[in-house]
C-alpha cells in the first residue's frame, strides 16, 4: 500500500544537516490479532521500542514540556489537573490510555510526559486559568507561562464534479524534525488497517492519517479559549478517528461533547468522493462541506465564531497571502501555494531556506496531497512546487484489501 522511498532512521540529531520535509520518515508495519487492551498496548510498545531514541530526544527538548507543564505537576493545582484529565480519558478511551503506556514502557519514558504532551493545549490553557489563584501557598514550584500559540499547518482544498483534492502542510516545532514517522497498523481483520503520520511519543495521529474503510483527515491547530474544567483532548479524539468505520462515526466523535479545547479537522471520505471541513470549540462545532470554491485554512476559525480566540501573527500572514494569490484550480496550483515563501518573515512554507531567509515561525515537516479521485495520498519531497514524489498511500488498494467501499447515508449537521 506505501510506495517507495520510506526512509530508515528516525532520531537523528536536528543540529546536523537538516535536509528537506518530509526529513527522515521511517515506516513501521504492524500486525496484531485484534483490539483487545493488550493490543492496543502492544502496538504503543511497539512505536515506543522502535523510536525510543527519537521520542526521548523529542521529549526531552521539548522545552514547555520540561520547563512549564512538567513542573506544574509539582504543585497541588496543577497534580489536579493531571488527574482530572486522566479520569476523563481513562473514562472515555481506555483503549488508548493502553496505546500511551505501551509506549511509555517501549520508549522507557515516564507516562506522565507522553500523557501531558499529548494534552500540550488542554492542559496549559487551564493551567494558566488556575496558576494565578489556586496554587497553594505551600507549593515549592510556581507555573509560568501561558496558553500555548502554535501556529502549525496549513491547507488547501476544493471538491468540484471534475477534481476533488486537498493539500496540506504538517508543520511544527524544530525538534519534532526527524523524529515523525508513517504507522501501517491492523489489530484484528484486514478492515481495521489504517496508514498514518505519526510524532514520535505521540498517539497515531495528531498530523493526517487513513484508513481502510476510506476515511482520511488532516488536522490544524486553533486556539479556542481554555474550557473550565478537564475534559477531552484532541489528540485521543484524532486517535479515534483512524478506528472510524464511517464518515459519520468521525464527524460524531470530532464534534462529541465534553471537548477541553478544539481543533480544525479536515474529514476525506474516500468512497463518497468528499470532503468536510469541521471546526469545534468544546462543544460547538460547524462542519462544512467542500465544493468547487476553493477553502483555505489556517490556524484561525473561518466558519465558527469564537470570541477570545488566540493565534498568532504566522497565521495571520498565511491567510493574507492566500488572499493575494489566485485561487487554485488544479493540485499543482495548490502545491504551489502550499510552498510559497514571498512573505520573507511568516511564509506559508517553512524550511531550512526560510529560516536562514530569517523567518519567525515553525517548520514545515511534511507537504501531503490528498487525491479522492485518484484514491491516493502523496507525501511530497521538499518543497511541493516542485512536485517531487516522496511516497504514495494507495488507498484504493487499502480499501479493497478491507472490506471495499460500503453505502453510509449522508453526514449530518453540514453548512
Amino acid at each position: 500500500v506505501v510506495g517507495a522511498g520510506a526512509a530508515a532512521g528516525g532520531s537523528s540529531m536536528v543540529q546536523t544537516a537538516l535536509g528537506e520535509p518530509p526529513y527522515s520518515l521511517p515506516l513501521l508495519r504492524l500486525t496484531l490479532p485484534d483490539a483487545s487492551m493488550e493490543s492496543h498496548r502492544k502496538l504503543g510498545e511497539a512505536m515506543g521500542s522502535h523510536f525510543a531514541e527519537g521520542t526521548r530526544l523529542r521529549l526531552q527538548e521539548w522545552s514547555e514540556l520540561q520547563e512549564q507543564w512538567l513542573p506544574a505537576l509539582k504543585t497541588s493545582a496543577g497534580r489536579g489537573l493531571y488527574e482530572g484529565f486522566l479520569k476523563v480519558h481513562t473514562e472515555a478511551y481506555p483503549e488508548y490510555i493502553e496505546e500511551l503506556k505501551g509506549l511509555a514502557i517501549g520508549a522507557k519514558v515516564p507516562f506522565e510526559w507522553l500523557f501531558i504532551a499529548q494534552l500540550e493545549e488542554e492542559f496549559a490553557g487551564q493551567l494558566a486559568g488556575v496558576a494565578s489563584s489556586d496554587f497553594s501557598a505551600g507549593d515549592e514550584v510556581s507555573w509560568k507561562g501561558g496558553p500555548s500559540t502554535p501556529d502549525h499547518c496549513s491547507e488547501y482544498m476544493f471538491c468540484s464534479p471534475t477534481r476533488c483534492v486537498d493539500g496540506h502542510n504538517e508543520d511544527n516545532g524544530v525538534n519534532s524534525i526527524n523524529r515523525t514517522f508513517v504507522l501501517d497498523a491492523q489489530l484484528g481483520g484486514p478492515e481495521t488497517r489504517f496508514l498514518a503520520f505519526v510524532y514520535m511519543g505521540e498517539l497515531p495521529s495528531g498530523a493526517f492519517g487513513v484508513n481502510a474503510r476510506g476515511l482520511g483527515f488532516s488536522l490544524n491547530w486553533v486556539g479556542p479559549p481554555p474550557a473550565a474544567a478537564p475534559g477531552l483532548g484532541r489528540g485521543f479524539i484524532s486517535r479515534s478517528f483512524l478506528d472510524a468505520k464511517s464518515l459519520d462515526e468521525g464527524l460524531s466523535q470530532a464534534t462529541r461533547k465534553g471537548q477541553a479545547g478544539g481543533h480544525n479537522i479536515q474529514f476525506f471520505d474516500f468512497c463518497s468522493r468528499s470532503i468536510h471541513n469541521v471546526e469545534v470549540a468544546q462543544n460547538r462545532s460547524v462542519v462544512k462541506a467542500i465544493d468547487s470554491e476553493p477553502f483555505f485554512h489556517a490556524n484561525q476559525y473561518q466558519t465558527l465564531v469564537v470570541p477570545h480566540e488566540h493565534f498568532g501573527n504566522s497565521s495571520e500572514h498565511r491567510l493574507a497571502r492566500a488572499r493575494e494569490l489566485p485561487k487554485p484550480g488544479t493540485p499543482e496550483e495548490i502545491l504551489r501555494i502550499l510552498g510559497d515563501q514571498h512573505d520573507r518573515d511568516y511564509p506559508i512554507f517553512h524550511d531550512e531556506l526560510s529560516h536562514k531567509r530569517g523567518e519567525k515561525s515553525d517548520w514545515t515537516l511534511a507537504t501531503v496531497l490528498f487525491d479522492l479521485d485518484a484514491k491516493s495520498a502523496t507525501i511530497l519531497q521538499g518543497n511541493p512546487s516542485a512536485g517531487h514524489m516522496r511516497t504514495r498511500w494507495d488507498i484504493a488498494k487499502l480499501i479493497s484489501e478491507g472490506t471495499g467501499c460500503e453505502q453510509h447515508p449522508s453526514p449530518m449537521f453540514m453548512l
